[in-house]
């Protein structure tokens, strides 16, 4: 999971795109992109949304993992804390308890 990395000013746009491109390159699966940066970015490539899937907010992001995270599952989330998708740490610790 990646949310916008809002710290990047001016740059933003092009580090977006450098990071949908790498996702795609390297054939990386079950990617979810969170932000409006990256609305954007996808927008403007014009990517088939079973390669990366876009979700608007850490609530729709929950559910989905909710429905399709197993145990066994690894899960790396990177994101401007802005963005809120920082929050799902602590919202799947809880959930194990």
């Amino acid at each position: 999971i990646v949310g916008d990395m809002n710290e990047l000013g001016d740059t933003s746009r092009k580090y977006h795109k450098e990071i949908i491109n790498k996702i795609l390159e390297n054939k990386i699966n079950n990617v979810i992109l969170c932000g409006k940066l990256f609305k954007s970015v996808l927008n403007d490539l014009n990517i088939k949304k079973d390669k990366i899937k876009y979700m608007p907010n850490e609530n729709v992001i929950i559910n989905f993992l909710k429905k399709y995270l197993h145990n066994n599952d690894t899960l790396l989330i990177k994101a401007s804390t802005a963005t809120k998708v920082n929050n799902l740490a602590n919202i799947l610790i809880k959930n194990q308890e």
